[in-house]
């Protein structure tokens, strides 16, 4: 099982959906594709990106991560993602070797159902995988989170303190309902 990263580049009014393992390295990727189609328009690579990183101040955001067995699994879900952002640049491939528009260019609202069934389907089958992966990794550095923890709080006495001293209200605030909560967890257990 390999860890994907669903992403998208965004600058003003376009954006461009993608999926990969490693997203540093995707990120060189699109912009020595971007640079070669710049200094070459007949580049191979017609880099669909282009239509994002050529604005200013582009972003690159993750939208999630999923554990699948291979990219081609991974490639299944890409359009879903395409699909719930308005003014995707994505050129799909297609079987027949042609290139097409995105679903979400020719607004075709049956294959989003479809894919948004998929999604429900695969989160319910992965689910159970995502949390023992995270259990796992809280275990093995149980160490590295306590160090980090202590070395916090010695950093930020001050604000921890201050914090207190402005919010006494909501502080009391939350221990009360916290108590409440107790209160009836441990009548419905008895």
């Amino acid at each position: 099982m390999i860890y994907f990263v669903f992403y998208r580049i965004f600058s003003g009014i376009n954006c461009y959906i993608g999926v990969t393992s490693n997203l540093s390295h995707r990120m060189r990727r699109h912009k020595q594709d971007y640079r070669r189609w710049l200094k070459n328009n007949n580049y191979k690579n017609k880099c669909s990106s282009r239509f994002v990183l050529q604005e200013e101040n582009w972003k690159v955001e993750k939208l999630h991560i999923l554990k699948l067995n291979n990219f081609k699994e991974a490639n299944l879900y890409e359009p879903y993602f395409m699909n719930e952002y308005d003014n995707v640049v994505n050129e799909i491939n297609i079987p027949n070797g042609k290139n097409v528009l995105s679903p979400s260019f020719q607004n075709q609202e049956e294959n989003k159902i479809g894919y948004e069934e998929q999604m429900k389907q695969f989160y319910k089958n992965n689910y159970i995988n995502n949390n023992e992966y995270h259990k796992e990794y809280r275990d093995n550095n149980k160490d590295k989170k306590k160090e980090y923890n202590k070395e916090y709080r010695l950093n930020n006495k001050d604000k921890a303190k201050e914090y207190r001293l402005n919010n006494k209200d909501k502080i009391k605030e939350y221990y009360i309902k916290r108590k409440q909560k107790n209160q009836i967890i441990n009548t419905n257990t008895q």
